[in-house]
């Protein structure tokens, strides 16, 4: 069962998002972020696995690449728009990490969380004052 639901603040990067979405057409120049290169997630040696879910739901218009991160090791997933995707890990402390295809140069963190026998949903939505904080770390 699920103990922990997560919303996602997007209010600086929800605002970005809908600015950034027509610029994946645009030939190169023609962005002020066009000589930026696109972010990566943080590299992790050993990878994740275990029984404890980390689902993320995606409403949006645009692809979010997560990073899961506890120490060495991690796990990356997409998740498309419209949809949702779940990565399947072992009990202990975790940090977050997105990419929004509609920004793809700026790499974010979201809080980190705890799991012991649980599950976590980390719902992105455009919220005002919600109860998860994400920033920009690039």
């Amino acid at each position: 069962m699920w103990k922990n639901v997560i919303c996602l603040l997007l209010g600086v990067a929800a605002a970005l998002a809908v600015a950034g979405c027509a610029d994946s057409g645009k030939s190169a120049g023609t962005s002020p972020n066009a000589s930026k290169a696109p972010a990566s997630l943080p590299q992790f040696t050993y990878a994740l696995s275990g029984a404890d879910e980390v689902r993320v739901r995606n409403p949006n218009d645009f692809t979010v690449s997560v990073g899961v991160r506890s120490g060495e090791a991690g796990k990356d997933f997409e998740v498309g728009p419209n949809g949702t995707a779940s990565v399947w890990v072992p009990d202990g402390h975790y940090e977050v990490y997105f990419i929004y295809s509609s920004k793809p140069e700026a790499l974010f963190q979201g809080d980190s969380f705890a799991l012991a026998n649980n599950g976590v949903e980390i719902q992105i939505v455009k919220v005002v004052s919600g109860n998860y904080n994400i920033r920009q770390v690039n």
